[in-house]
């Protein structure tokens, strides 16, 4: 059972995914679930600046109206996918 996904990069460090989270309560509900349940390092990037995944307030530095790239870092691939089917529901283009 493997990764099925169109819209993802799964390369040597990890998983990247395109996300747009729409509210302030999605960057929160994001952040406190990346630190509770993902023990892998979790990067957030837009244009030059990359943010860890797990900070509330380094997300609601960005721009939450333009798109992200998420990517978590792990050798597990459980982790990778656990990590996916839980940022599906911000990934564009889905």
């Amino acid at each position: 059972r493997g990764l099925n996904i169109n819209n993802i990069s799964l390369n040597h460090r990890g998983i990247d995914v395109r996300i747009r989270l729409n509210t302030i309560y999605d960057a929160c509900d994001f952040s406190k679930s990346c630190d509770s349940y993902f023990d892998g390092e979790i990067e957030i990037k837009q244009g030059k600046k990359c943010i860890s995944g797990k900070s509330v307030l380094g997300l609601l530095s960005l721009n939450l109206l333009e798109p992200l790239d998420a990517t978590i870092i792990s050798d597990e691939k459980e982790v990778k996918e656990n990590f996916y089917n839980f940022i599906k529901i911000w990934e564009i283009g889905s």
